[in-house]
């Protein structure tokens, strides 16, 4: 093993609310880039230097933003989930926020299972200031954020099966186009690095205990297929792909020549051989 630095950018155990230090869980996320190291956790989000020091901490109170029109409150970051670095590839033209994160957050509303708490919501934060945040955005209870990737279009996971697709920057809060992806909760999403249009998706499917009777329990399978859309033509899904591999793929990511990269639940990862070509063979 080369030289190394190591550091415990997250405290593993209960979540303290409002400690901007405290215990607040295990890493679920994590990007580098130029300003260093960035990590999610259940309710903080850290900026460490490339030699480990700590930068900048997200986890105080924020406004909770509002949805359908009610007026934001304070709240504290709860279930925060995953997150997106925009790709200086993909977002020719973005100016200065090119260094933008977005975080995305499971909420704690009905979707997450807490009555009363906040709702699935977008953190736009900016590290070079000290992951200062720059807009929030609510969604709906149901669209609890699970994956995010970003592209042409901020591509927002959720726990419904839907993929929601925004403007990258944020300028607009308004959800443009809403992806029917799966029957049950997105797992991963990944935009093509060179375009940014191009979108796959892999999640779980939900299936009846008891097909012939509607009112039958349902549960929840991995969907053995990665979901294909364009961006340029969000109502028209691809054909779904399926590949020969042992378990239902769990993580999709594009490499840099836009070949797909897939890992399945049970331990078995792919690679294709040939660049994605997106809807109809478009490219």
């Amino acid at each position: 093993m080369t030289k190394h630095s190591s550091v415990a950018a997250h405290q593993h155990g209960p979540v303290g609310r409002g400690q901007a230090t405290g215990p607040d869980g295990g890493i679920l996320a994590l990007t580098a880039f130029q300003q260093g190291v960035l990590s999610v956790s259940n309710s903080a989000v850290r900026l460490h230097s490339r030699g480990c020091l700590l930068r900048a901490t997200f986890s105080g109170l924020v406004e909770k933003p509002g949805v359908r029109g009610t007026p934001p409150t304070l709240h504290y970051p709860e279930n925060l989930t995953c997150c997106a670095l925009n790709s200086p590839s993909t977002m020719m033209g973005m100016g200065a926020d090119s260094t933008h994160v977005t975080v995305g957050s499971f909420g704690g509303g009905a979707a997450g299972g807490i009555p009363g708490g906040s709702p699935p919501s977008l953190f736009q934060l900016d590290p070079v200031p000290g992951l200062r945040l720059v807009k929030a955005v609510g969604l709906p209870e149901e669209a609890g954020v699970t994956a995010i990737a970003r592209g042409a279009m901020l591509a927002v996971g959720g726990n419904d099966g839907r993929i929601r697709l925004l403007d990258p920057r944020l300028r607009s809060t308004s959800v443009e186009h809403v992806l029917e992806a799966h029957t049950g909760p997105v797992q991963a999403v990944a935009v093509t690095p060179t375009d940014g249009v191009k979108i796959v998706s892999v999640g779980m499917t939900s299936k009846s205990l008891n097909p012939y009777d509607t009112s039958a329990p349902t549960e929840l399978f991995g969907d053995p297929v990665v979901r294909v859309f364009d961006a340029r033509m969000p109502t028209r899904p691809g054909p779904p792909l399926q590949f020969s591999m042992l378990g239902a793929p769990r993580l999709v990511r594009f490499l840099a020549d836009e070949s797909l990269a897939l890992a399945s639940s049970s331990g078995q990862f792919l690679v294709s051989k040939e660049p994605f070509t997106g809807v109809g063979g478009r490219r």
